[in-house]
């Protein structure tokens, strides 16, 4: 007799949404059917509206306290003027002290280094602001990347995608096989992105779009994927 039922099976771990809709389509269910392997992702690229730029302080001495507070100084001297620029966010990152030694080996002191990390969605402001930091500080790095809420947002149209290509995988994979429905198991649900741009070119870019209004610096790419895995015979348990 042909079984006229599929089961999907998914990788765990499972997201908690995920594994309460799972249990819901499984809840009762005898699995009379195989178990088949099945995967679908979404894909979508998203505009960068958000600039980051790490500034640096390097100050040597025979002393590290008096390198340190020198540092500190100029951290805060930092800080005191992003904040007097609209629309970018200034924070104190990394402080670091390690000591020194000349070219035979021997100690000669310390090196004290500290970063400071200003954000903005405005690329031009911060841009400026990132120029004439520079010129008694060091420029440690550019990054651009897609704010939170923007981020967010596109994650949920993904899922929905991702969500919408697996159902119908499925329907057409129990209909090649002549069944008539199919149960998902367990559901593993996963995101992935990546950034794009940085470093000095990251600053120049920025530079060149004063005069423009609206649209990011490079796009992010992010990936929703709906992935399933390990195949087992009908009336096997799961492991």
């Amino acid at each position: 007799m042909i079984a006229k039922h599929l089961t999907f099976r998914t990788l765990r771990p499972l997201a908690v949404t995920a594994s309460l809709l799972a249990a819901a389509l499984t809840a009762g269910a005898a699995h009379a059917g195989p178990t088949v392997t099945l995967s679908a992702d979404a894909r979508g690229r998203v505009a960068n509206d958000e600039m980051v730029v790490t500034l640096a302080v390097e100050r040597d001495g025979a002393d590290p306290g008096g390198a340190n507070e020198a540092v500190v100084k100029a951290m805060n001297d930092a800080i005191d003027r992003a904040k007097k620029v609209q629309g970018v966010q200034a924070r104190l990152g990394s402080l670091q002290t390690h000591p020194t030694f000349n070219d035979k080996g021997k100690p000669t002191g310390y090196r004290v280094r500290g970063e400071v990390v200003l954000e903005s969605r405005n690329f031009s402001e911060l841009a400026s602001l990132s120029g004439t930091l520079a010129q008694r500080m060091l420029l440690a790095g550019v990054a651009f990347r897609a704010s939170g809420g923007l981020r967010d947002q596109e994650e949920k149209r993904l899922l929905q995608e991702a969500a919408g290509a697996f159902r119908a995988r499925a329907k057409a994979i129990a209909s090649a096989f002549g069944m008539n429905d199919y149960d998902i198991r367990e559901l593993s649900v996963g995101s992935r992105s990546g950034d794009e741009r940085g470093g000095d070119e990251g600053i120049a870019a920025a530079d060149r779009g004063r005069r423009q209004r609206g649209g990011g610096v490079g796009q992010r790419e992010d990936r929703v994927e709906v992935t399933g895995a390990r195949p087992h015979r009908p009336g096997a348990g799961a492991a």
